[in-house]
């Protein structure tokens, strides 16, 4: 008897390992991590990765696989018998018939309980397949979560990176319109133009600089992408 249990909980260990692989974040070689390394840019390999590593939203969906893993398994074990020991001490007090005769009087009971619920109708079998199923589009959802993370990353950086180039040039043209301004204030105190002239200098001088207010919401969406604020 203690054989055919020992032979049962061996066979039942070993379909748990079938059934149920190990739980670890989602592989970057799903994620193509690699493409990114195409764009000749040194940085953006580093944030993209960073991002894996960092991003809570990333993190929350890789917890979310592992709490429907567990509910498969806890599932199933609603399929397989189950198990249960009671351990008990027995007291004997028995009388001496023969003093030559020695009867122990400490004992203890050790006692294994099977039940097992026959599932005729596969009510368990099939929550068991619904929750399978459950957890398989978990992990969809989080390749998902990555990929859109990922693209968010590549899209904000080539954003930051297009206005940087920007606002450098909007500082040379600034640059320019300085020395323009200051030519015809000197050309006013010569009397060479009227005030006139100098108003138009002025207003070409007051351009339009609300490109730098719009590049801090990128290096902020940046940061926060990569969970580093």
């Amino acid at each position: 008897m203690n054989k055919k249990i020992t032979l049962l909980l061996i066979i039942m260990g070993i379909l748990s390992l079938f059934v149920f692989a190990p739980c670890f974040a989602v592989d970057r070689n799903d994620l193509n991590v690699e493409f990114f390394s195409r764009f000749n840019d040194d940085y953006l390999p580093q944030y993209v990765n960073e991002a894996i590593d960092n991003n809570h939203n990333a993190k929350q969906a890789t917890i979310r696989v592992e709490e429907y893993r567990q509910s498969v398994k806890s599932q199933f074990a609603n399929e397989l018998p189950s198990f249960s020991v009671a351990a008990s001490y027995l007291g004997i007090h028995s009388p001496k018939f023969n003093p030559n005769l020695s009867v122990s009087k400490n004992a203890f009971v050790l006692p294994f309980i099977a039940n097992y619920e026959a599932d005729f109708l596969l009510k368990n079998r099939d929550k068991t397949k619904s929750v399978q199923k459950t957890y398989e589009m978990s992990k969809f959802n989080e390749q998902s979560v990555y990929l859109a993370l990922l693209s968010d990353v590549a899209t904000v950086y080539t954003n930051i990176l297009e206005y940087d180039k920007l606002i450098e040039e909007q500082e040379k043209i600034v640059d320019n319109y300085n020395q323009i301004l200051d030519d015809d204030n000197k050309k006013l105190v010569r009397g060479v133009i009227n005030t006139t002239e100098l108003n138009n200098s002025n207003f070409y001088f007051s351009i339009d600089l609300r490109i730098k207010t719009e590049f801090s919401p990128f290096l902020n969406c940046f940061f926060f992408k990569i969970q580093e604020i």
